[in-house]
């Protein structure tokens, strides 16, 4: 018995210098922006195991067989940092956030689906839409909404709740665009380049847009790239086009250029070539055409400048060979857009901008018919009409 007690002692007496040798640690980690305590940080030794975490005050506490301690602290967010702490006090330890604050953010929704019986969308929603071109067009979106009825197979007339076709409208900046297609209406005049942001209103129009029945599409054009020069080009059956945009002062004067022309004019005259002269009587010539241009000036950051050219051409014109012993017939038609604007914009605060605007639009169409008989022209008939804004 007393040898079992003499080994029990003996234990003991050899484990309490081992005791002995356990340091105490202590600390508190703090972000070093604003000083709040930091909770569930994580202290690791320096072959990065994890020893132990911060509570929810920031404090944190452990048992070492050392002196001194060198430490990792490590939070999701912030830099980690290696410190040396030692016993005999509470250790302040700052992390210092990663990246740095953001100046105020304004953020802009793509889209919104539906307020006030409005649409609002963009050329990326109107891809998916098939065209008889191949081209995004912005005019096709509104026909796939409720309410829209389609007029002409694969064109872009569109009846809104019952109205006729003459009661809805196309404001591009603002400004009406009396004849917004091409070609009776097979697609629209407006390059997807120019397109930024549209709008289709069924309702709650305003008075400034005039005393429509029906709707009301405000196409709104982008400000031309300050920073980089963008450049792209189209290619389809019917239309060949390109758009470019950049600067001419970085940060300052920006520019855009685009347009379009058919090309249904070389493929007609290839066409009978390849038929051959005598088995096509006459002469076809159509012509489309539109083009785009914009300059945008930054005077000042709450002073700003615009300039927009904008014109659309359409023409089809057929003369028949003359015979003397029979009567035909020549047709011409044809309807141009041309708009000129000038827009100063004015943002005194955030929340407030003014728009003083000036532009002058205008629309031509015409109709002429002849007749051709054996004794020549007999006589004919013409049809124009003249728009001023």
């Amino acid at each position: 018995m007393m040898n079992r007690l003499r080994y029990y002692y003996l234990t003991v007496l050899c484990c309490l210098p081992l005791t002995a040798l356990a340091e105490h640690f202590e600390g508190v980690v703090r972000d070093a922006h604003s000083r709040v305590p930091l909770p569930k940080v994580e202290i690791l030794s320096h072959q990065g195991k994890v020893l132990t975490q911060t509570d929810s005050i920031g404090r944190f506490e452990l048992e070492q067989k050392a002196e001194q301690l060198e430490i990792i602290v490590f939070l999701q967010g912030y830099a980690q940092k290696k410190v040396v702490i030692k016993t005999g006090g509470v250790h302040d330890i700052s992390l210092s956030p990663l990246g740095k604050s953001l100046s105020t953010l304004t953020v802009t929704a793509v889209r919104e689906r539906r307020g006030n019986n409005a649409f609002t969308y963009s050329t990326n929603e109107v891809k998916g839409i098939a065209t008889l071109t191949g081209e995004t067009d912005v005019m096709r979106y509104m026909q796939v909404l409720p309410g829209v009825a389609q007029g002409m197979e694969g064109g872009m007339g569109f009846y809104v709740r019952g109205g006729g076709n003459g009661n809805n409208r196309v404001e591009l900046d603002g400004v009406t665009i009396s004849a917004p297609t091409h070609l009776f209406g097979l697609f629209s005049t407006f390059h997807a380049d120019i397109v930024d942001k549209s709008t289709f209103q069924m309702g709650g129009i305003s008075a400034a847009s005039g005393d429509l029945l029906s709707s009301l599409l405000k196409i709104e054009t982008p400000k031309p790239n300050l920073e980089r020069y963008q450049f792209s080009a189209s290619l389809s059956p019917l239309m060949v086009g390109a758009s470019l945009q950049g600067y001419l002062v970085k940060h300052k004067l920006s520019f855009q250029l685009t347009g379009r022309s058919a090309l249904l004019r070389p493929e007609y005259l290839l066409a009978k070539k390849i038929a051959g002269a005598e088995n096509v009587s006459g002469d076809f010539d159509p012509q489309v055409q539109d083009g785009y241009a914009k300059l945008f000036w930054a005077i000042h950051p709450k002073h700003s400048l615009e300039m927009m050219l904008y014109g659309s051409h359409d023409k089809l014109k057929y003369e028949p060979e003359i015979d003397e012993d029979v009567t035909s017939n020549s047709i011409h038609l044809g309807w141009d857009n041309s708009v000129a604007k000038l827009q100063w914009n004015y943002q005194p605060t955030l929340g407030m901008r003014l728009v003083t605007t000036a532009y002058s639009s205008k629309f031509t169409s015409i109709q002429e018919q002849r007749e051709f008989t054996i004794r020549g022209l007999s006589g004919g008939m013409g049809l124009g009409s003249e728009k001023h804004e």
